[in-house]
């Protein structure tokens, strides 16, 4: 709505520059707020579902006339690089540069939202995959026989996966894998310019506000990122030990509770996630 809005409010005020109307008629209109929305309220997937997502499609039969293996590499593509659907469904061979410094993938800019040209950089693990697999494919023809109901495809394969279409957290769809792919960089400690960049954002207040997903494992792990406190030790009468007691001292992904930030992730359809 806000988009409509805007491109009609642009046209009254061209109306009145070009002495077509004596005054902007659309002037007292506002934008609607999106913070109120109750709309459909998208949700990303973690690294374990998305392992098994992999593996479902994979090994699972076609669905709406797609193959298993192509599904597969279509939502590894999808998180690996925040496309949308309809870019991912204009992908040819040409579009990939994969024995470049880094690997890319190229949208033409008649199927980008921005209208242009969009070269994004693929994570090396995923380069690796897609090189045997575009070999043989047809020049010039779209990689992917995307159907257009994504949706239903998607949902065939999270039932597989036993990953749980909508949760507390939201809900997921085709374009939930966008939203996976910058939940992703954001948690992997990604400055907020280059995330707004990748994601392919006017602001960074839509990438975080809009596109960032946080869960309680994120939370608990970024407290383990803060500089350790000392806290005093208390004896039975309640007062202060001399010897001070180090807060956080041991990192929970140490003990195998939580995985390192720093751990790089590779996605393949092939191993899932390792």
């Amino acid at each position: 709505c806000n988009h409509a809005l805007r491109a009609v409010k642009s046209f009254s005020k061209w109306l009145v520059r070009d002495g077509r109307a004596g005054e902007d008629a659309l002037a007292y209109m506002a934008a609607f707020n999106t913070a109120t929305d109750s709309g459909l309220k998208r949700r990303a997937l973690s690294d374990p579902e998305l392992g098994s997502l992999f593996r479902a499609a994979y090994e699972g039969p076609a669905v709406l006339g797609m193959a298993g293996p192509d599904r597969a590499m279509l939502y590894a593509l999808a998180v690996g690089t925040g496309f949308r659907a309809n870019e991912l469904r204009s992908l040819t061979p040409e579009s990939f540069a994969l024995d470049t410094t880094p690997p890319t993938v190229a949208v033409a800019a008649g199927y980008s939202k921005r209208r242009r040209r969009d070269v994004q950089p693929l994570p090396r693990g995923l380069a690796e995959v897609l090189g045997p697999w575009l070999v043989g494919k047809p020049t010039g023809v779209p990689v992917f026989n995307l159907p257009d109901k994504t949706a239903k495809m998607l949902r065939e394969d999270l039932g597989a996966a036993e990953i749980a279409e909508e949760t507390p957290e939201g809900f997921c769809d085709f374009h939930a894998l966008r939203h996976t792919f910058i939940s992703r960089l954001v948690r992997s400690g990604v400055n907020v310019k280059l995330c707004q960049e990748l994601a392919r954002h006017s602001t960074p207040v839509l990438t975080l506000g809009r596109y960032t997903h946080v869960d309680m494992q994120d939370k608990a792990l970024a407290l383990t990122m803060v500089p350790a406190l000392e806290a005093p030790d208390r004896t039975a009468r309640g007062t202060a030990h001399a010897s001070p007691v180090m807060v956080n001292r041991v990192r929970p992904w140490q003990e195998g509770e939580l995985d390192s930030p720093g751990e790089n992730v590779v996605v393949s359809p092939h191993r899932g996630t390792n």
